[in-house]
């Protein structure tokens, strides 16, 4: 946890600002909000098979991931966004005038601890 052993998981090609991350462990996939793409993008948790799944997004600032729904907050919009990770052109807007929201967690009983 130093970082002397860090390795590079997602580089250059078109990486803007990454601000937030997730990890969804049951389907080994690693998500990012980039708010100078305006997109939101996955890969494998080796940076493989990278997919943008949002685009357009005014400021995506930081997401996470439980059950089957990726959630993320907008700076611009001052929304917190709701989109499913099989139907990704649905998205829902949870709700509205949330101003500079730095965090986002979902919470649940059935959550377990790292995932």
């Amino acid at each position: 946890m130093d970082g002397s052993d860090r390795k590079t998981i997602i580089s250059g090609n078109g990486l803007g600002w990454p601000n937030g991350l997730a990890i969804d462990y049951n389907a080994g996939r690693l998500y990012w909000t980039d708010a100078k793409t305006q997109r939101i993008e996955r890969s494998d948790l080796n940076g493989n098979f990278r997919k943008v799944i949002q685009k357009g997004q005014l400021y995506p600032y930081v997401l996470d991931i439980f059950g089957d729904f990726i959630y993320w907050t907008d700076w611009v919009t001052k929304q917190v966004k709701q989109v499913s990770k099989t139907n990704l052109s649905s998205v829902t807007v949870l709700r509205s005038n949330l101003d500079r929201l730095r965090e986002i967690r979902v919470i649940s009983p059935g959550r377990r601890e790292g995932e």
